[in-house]
């Protein structure tokens, strides 16, 4: 029995891929640490150099009516001159060797990418498209974790609007609520003071006008213990309300006054509670 397999489809080129494959690994080999290693340690010695050139010739100015004194700092700034020049020249022929092999490698870069464009189109499953956009994600995920630092404010919004939660060193680490007073140019109302510690809550959230905080009982219990009522100024370290978790951590609780609901991240899954 004979059969005829007829591929409709364009052939992979396997030659393309190599050759590819191959500039790829001569750019590897072109580019080292070495080839910027020379032109460093060139700059480093004329960096040293030239401030004792400098003094030297301060010296020589101040001690110009002594004829052999004179005559063998001339010598001495003679052969300094010369290694400063060694030193020149090396450090040219570095810039010019990378200044070419920067051209060359731009060059090779750019038929590397367009070579590559063209196997894209052989990959019809988007492995690589997917992996293009998961590093760009990455990348900006990294920018924005590195040009953000990180603050103790908290936002909360309850049904009378935005609340910042917060500590300072004045209240000794203790948690400071303060409503936030809108306008074109958002600033700090009224502000609370309360005798809970910081550290001591795994999570606060804001609900009709009290502040509510959470702490760790284990690892499937979390309890709502604590709770600041800004209309009264009372505490409250008793609440007892306990809240199931589907793992060990629980965090960015957060009440929304559209549903009334408690949302909440326990590690990877999002959760709500009513």
């Amino acid at each position: 029995c004979e059969c005829e397999l007829v591929n409709i489809n364009q052939a992979f080129p396997h030659d393309k891929l190599s050759t590819i494959q191959d500039d790829a690994s001569s750019c590897n080999t072109r580019i080292t640490p070495q080839s910027s290693f020379v032109m460093e340690s060139a700059l480093l010695g004329l960096q040293r150099r030239l401030p004792q050139l400098m003094k030297d010739v301060v010296e020589l100015e101040e001690h110009h009516d002594e004829d052999l004194y004179s005559v063998l700092s001339l010598h001495v700034l003679e052969n300094e001159l010369i290694e400063i020049q060694l030193l020149m020249d090396k450090l040219n022929g570095s810039i010019r060797g990378n200044r070419e092999l920067a051209m060359n490698t731009t060059d090779l870069l750019q038929d590397l990418k367009e070579g590559l464009a063209d196997l894209e189109h052989f990959d019809t499953m988007q492995v690589v498209k997917r992996q293009q956009v998961n590093q760009r994600l990455k990348k900006d995920l990294d920018q924005c974790k590195n040009g953000l630092q990180p603050t103790d404010l908290d936002l909360a919004t309850d049904e009378s609007g935005v609340w910042v939660i917060y500590t300072t060193s004045q209240d000794f680490g203790n948690l400071v609520l303060s409503k936030v007073e809108e306008g074109e140019s958002p600033k700090l109302n009224q502000t609370w003071h309360t005798s809970i510690y910081k550290q001591a809550v795994t999570n606060t959230f804001m609900a009709c006008g009290v502040l509510y905080a959470t702490r760790y009982v284990n690892t499937s219990t979390e309890e709502i213990f604590y709770s600041f009522d800004t209309a009264t100024g009372k505490e409250n370290f008793n609440v007892g309300i306990f809240l199931s978790k589907v793992s060990s951590n629980i965090l960015f609780l957060n009440y929304s006054p559209v549903d009334q609901m408690l949302h909440a991240y326990c590690d990877s899954q999002m959760v709500s509670y009513r």
